[in-house]
């Protein structure tokens, strides 16, 4: 549904600097000035803020994915190597300074889809550059995340750490990853504070962006939140 009335005055553009401010305080502002921006803009400066945060604090870090792949690994019988330990180490260090390299190109594309998808489906008139400039602002918020991890990571003990859930501020932190169902894990970690705060966003933006209002704009979002928590779910599934 459209909202009537809706000023269609141009907005002057912001710097770099106003935008990922208001991209934490006031996402109605930025995409009022960006609704026809690109998605590069917000990706690459996320995609550099967290390259430099990887390797600045890799071993602050590391422990959280190495925990996480010695668990699977566990979890599905493989037996471990003896110097195995020692090898998901290293590659705990290079899979979270690259993964959180590549995670901002990942979201803006295939959040963008989600979003599109889900757009489509209420009846708004998005077009995939939109929704993929809208998925790669709602990722903002994970940048406080990833700082929170480093600080987590330098005041614990890294035996104590199970996973990457541990460092969340989300339900998935108080259960015990041994333990509990794959499938409802991969649901808990989706309902992290910076997840369902880029959820927000995400809402923000389709309102402005698309025109909707705002019971229209929540229940895109609620869409594009099934289809990526239903992209985790499946390869729990599969494990």
């Amino acid at each position: 549904m459209t909202v009537p009335g809706e000023a269609t005055t141009p907005v002057a553009k912001g710097g770099l600097f106003e935008d990922f401010v208001d991209a934490f305080v006031r996402p109605r502002a930025l995409f009022e000035r960006n609704s026809n921006s690109s998605f590069v803009r917000p990706a690459l400066v996320q995609s550099l803020f967290f390259l430099v945060i990887g390797i600045a604090a890799m071993n602050l870090v590391a422990p959280y994915f190495e925990a996480e792949m010695l668990r699977t690994v566990r979890q599905n019988g493989q037996p471990m190597p003896e110097n195995g330990a020692a090898v998901m180490g290293t590659m705990a260090k290079v899979t979270s300074t690259i993964g959180f390299a590549v995670a901002p190109w990942m979201v803006a594309l295939l959040g963008g889809l989600a979003t599109w998808i889900a757009t489509r489906i209420i009846g708004a008139r998005l077009s995939f550059g939109q929704s993929a400039m809208i998925a790669a602002w709602s990722y903002t918020p994970a940048m406080l995340g990833t700082v929170l991890m480093a600080v987590q990571g330098a005041l614990v003990d890294p035996s104590t750490i199970r996973g990457v859930s541990d460092a969340q501020l989300g339900p998935a932190r108080f259960v015990d990853p041994e333990t509990t169902q794959p499938v409802l894990l991969a649901l808990l970690q989706q309902l992290d504070v910076f997840n369902l705060w880029g959820l927000v966003i995400t809402a923000i933006g389709i309102m402005v962006v698309g025109r909707q209002d705002l019971g229209t704009s929540v229940m895109a979002t609620a869409i594009r939140f099934a289809l990526v928590a239903l992209g985790t779910i499946v390869p729990a599934l599969l494990r």
